[in-house]
């Protein structure tokens, strides 16, 4: 929907309610990956390692796998707002709010309830 220039769905202000033609843009963070490394011996471990076979611990260290968790899941989200409500959007809590009134969005943050909200430049 959002590649075919669906979305909101609405001209409405999210913030008043009055028809506008303007919109913010919201980079919306939904999911991040992060990295951890598979296989990492335990402290007690490693620190016989480092007194019997230095050699040996450098070898087991180097080949340890990195794993990959989540995927970078990223959207940059239309949101209408009127000219004089801009001004009041700034803040995270009534930016989040009103984007929970598109039905699309908020089931966008049922599903990543700690998406994390950044307002972009706006557009006219």
């Amino acid at each position: 929907m959002l590649a075919a220039g669906k979305l909101p769905g609405t001209k409405m202000c999210t913030v008043c309610g009055r028809e506008t033609e303007h919109v913010l843009n919201v980079l919306t963070e939904c999911e991040k990956s992060y990295r951890s490394d598979a296989g990492k011996p335990l402290w007690i471990i490693e620190f016989l390692f480092l007194l019997i076979a230095p050699l040996l611990y450098v070898f087991v260290r180097r080949r340890e796998e990195v794993q990959e968790y989540g995927r970078e899941t990223s959207f940059v989200l239309p949101l209408p707002v009127c000219n004089d409500c801009r001004p009041t959007i700034g803040n995270s809590k009534v930016l989040r709010q009103s984007m929970e009134k598109i039905p699309e969005y908020s089931r966008l943050f049922q599903k990543f309830p700690k998406s994390q909200l950044v307002l972009q430049t706006p557009n006219s």
